[in-house]
């Protein structure tokens, strides 16, 4: 998949250099340790939707056709669904419809009609304190403050990295990028950071003949590597292969980030 340098703001602080997978490792801190979060709202929601069932079909029937067609799409891409719960967002919006539908009658005048003015306030002050409380407590366990945007939290050695990169690239060159051990593919940081198009890949999609078709057929002509040494312990083949041709030095760089010249003219 070629991909481009995008102009829009790209979470670096989510790049952790100790981390194999930044992304990866970011995300599971926001699902609550695990997907026990996600498992503990899906119960709540589906739980609040069979209660919405007695409601008559003319009422819901809109609702019911959005939560199938999110449904389908979680379906048809489960094995994306499990390492990344956000995928599952579409669904949510039906689910709240749900709840509210079988919630309802907690919020009409009826039940509180026989309660005093004096009680319905107090109830009114106790539910909502309730509510702000577990809102701000969700937004402050998620750690998204602390771990994102954070100007003082920069993962620099990946930003130097993408510089080096830069300067040592011809300009318009197409680069051919390894940055994470799995699930990388998607995450394009040192393109990014190095103002360069072209590829990224992750160690388990990477291979000698993709880069040679990529260079013949499309003009990649540099190979830049996040983590030589996790590549070289996870995939010999294509460290050997790299090592075979031209080094490109990155001054003032971490020795994990290298680059190689596949090809480029001058």
């Amino acid at each position: 998949m070629r991909t481009s340098s995008t102009q829009s703001t790209v979470d670096a602080t989510a790049i952790d250099s100790t981390q194999s997978h930044p992304v990866k490792s970011t995300v599971s801190k926001i699902r609550c340790t695990g997907s026990r979060c996600t498992a503990i709202a899906w119960r709540a929601t589906t739980v609040a939707g069979m209660a919405a069932w007695w409601r008559p079909w003319r009422e819901r029937s809109l609702v019911d056709i959005w939560f199938a067609a999110s449904l389908s799409l979680i379906l048809v891409s489960l094995a994306g669904q499990l390492p990344h719960e956000f995928h599952q967002l579409p669904a949510l919006p039906p689910l709240a419809l749900y709840f509210g539908m079988a919630a309802a009658p907690l919020f009409g005048g009826r039940l509180y009609e026989r309660l005093s003015t004096a009680r319905r306030r107090a109830t009114g002050i106790v539910v909502g304190g309730a509510l702000a409380a577990l809102a701000v407590w969700q937004f402050q366990d998620s750690g998204i403050i602390r771990a994102l945007y954070r100007p003082d939290a920069m993962n620099d050695a990946l930003i130097n990295a993408g510089t080096q990169i830069e300067r040592a690239t011809p300009p318009g060159a197409l680069l051919v990028t390894v940055e994470y051990e799995e699930y990388g593919s998607n995450s394009p940081m040192l393109l990014y950071f190095a103002h360069r198009k072209g590829w990224s890949f992750d160690a388990t999609s990477i291979t000698p003949l993709v880069v040679e078709h990529l260079a013949s057929q499309y003009g990649a002509c540099r190979v830049a590597v996040m983590d030589w040494g996790a590549l070289e312990a996870r995939r010999p083949d294509i460290t050997a292969w790299l090592t075979a041709h031209t080094a490109v030095a990155l001054p003032d760089t971490h020795d994990r980030f290298r680059l190689f010249d596949v090809g480029c003219r001058k």
